[in-house]
C-alpha cells in the first residue's frame, strides 16, 4: 500500500507541474506598459552581441538563437520563453536547446533576464 501511496503522490504532482506549465503558456501574452516589443527585440539582440557565435530574433515573448559551431560549418537553435503568466518579468523557460552541451543558451538567458529587470526597474544601461 506505501508503494501505490508513494507512486500515486508521485503522479499526481506530475499532473500538476503539468497542469501549472500549461496554464502558464496560454496565459495570453501582453508586454509590459515600461517595455515595448521594440524595446524588447532591441535588448535580446544588444545582449546577444557579447556572444560572437550568437545571433537571435524576437517574436512576442519568445527568442530564438542560432549559435555558429566553433569550427563555423554548422548551426544549431535553442529557444527561449518570456511569458511569465502573461507579462514580461525576466523569468524565462528553456523551450528548445538542439545542443544540450552548450553553456551559451543558459548563459545568455541569464544574461538577457537581468537586462530585462534592470530595464523594467528603470536602470538600462543598453538603451532600446
Amino acid at each position: 500500500m506505501g508503494l501505490l501511496r508513494s507512486i500515486l503522490h508521485i503522479a499526481t504532482l506530475g499532473i500538476i507541474d503539468s497542469n501549472e506549465e500549461v496554464a502558464r503558456k496560454n496565459t495570453p501574452f501582453v508586454f509590459p506598459d515600461n517595455m515595448s516589443e521594440s524595446d524588447f527585440r532591441n535588448l535580446a539582440i544588444s545582449v546577444a552581441k557579447s556572444i560572437k557565435r550568437l545571433h537571435v530574433s524576437v517574436e512576442n515573448q519568445f527568442v530564438r538563437g542560432t549559435v555558429r559551431t566553433s569550427s563555423g560549418i554548422n548551426t544549431w537553435d535553442f529557444t527561449i520563453d518570456f511569458n511569465d503568466y502573461g507579462t514580461l518579468t525576466g523569468n524565462y523557460w528553456m523551450r528548445h536547446v538542439e545542443n544540450s552541451d552548450s553553456q551559451i543558451p543558459s548563459s545568455y538567458a541569464k544574461q538577457l533576464s537581468s537586462a530585462i529587470a534592470d530595464f523594467l526597474r528603470g536602470n538600462s544601461r543598453i538603451k532600446a
